[in-house]
């Protein structure tokens, strides 16, 4: 099963030069929306780590908490800084690196959550859209320890 911490979609303004969704929409569809008597995007931009966290545990901790325990599942994988910051304020205990935030050291190795009766090992990765060549190398160095020989 795959969630989201909030169930609604935000576009991202880009920073230091690199564009991203909200630039395009200004730069590209806006002008052209103009020309052809559109209306104009109306898309939430992303609200910050912070708020986006605070979100979380204010208006989704109790779908999170049903969507946990519902699956059963033995093993949660959490990915990005947000995602695990909002996991470690929902759930009733975590222990292990997980519930230490996502760092560098001790990159990918397992923790437990818990949410009731409900527990599971918990993985806390980088997200994928991530473009540091620091996490990357992290990242990559984790999956090549853990994937299987043969």
């Amino acid at each position: 099963m795959f969630t989201d911490l909030i169930p609604r979609f935000f576009v991202k303004s880009g920073t230091g030069g690199r564009a991203e969704q909200a630039d395009r929409i200004r730069d590209v569809y806006e002008p052209f929306a103009v020309l052809a008597g559109l209306p104009p995007a109306n898309l939430p931009a992303r609200p910050t780590p912070r708020q986006l966290v605070s979100t979380v545990v204010s208006e989704e901790r109790g779908r999170l908490r049903a969507e946990l325990t519902a699956t059963d599942a033995a093993t949660v994988v959490s990915l990005g800084r947000e995602a695990q910051a909002a996991l470690r304020q929902i759930v009733d205990g975590a222990d292990g690196v997980p519930a230490r935030g996502l760092r560098l050291e001790g990159y990918g190795q397992p923790g437990t959550l818990r949410v009731g009766e409900y527990r599971a090992r918990w993985y806390a990765l980088t997200h994928p859209g991530n473009r540091s060549a620091e996490w990357r190398r992290v990242h990559s160095d984790w999956e090549h320890a853990v994937r299987p020989v043969g």
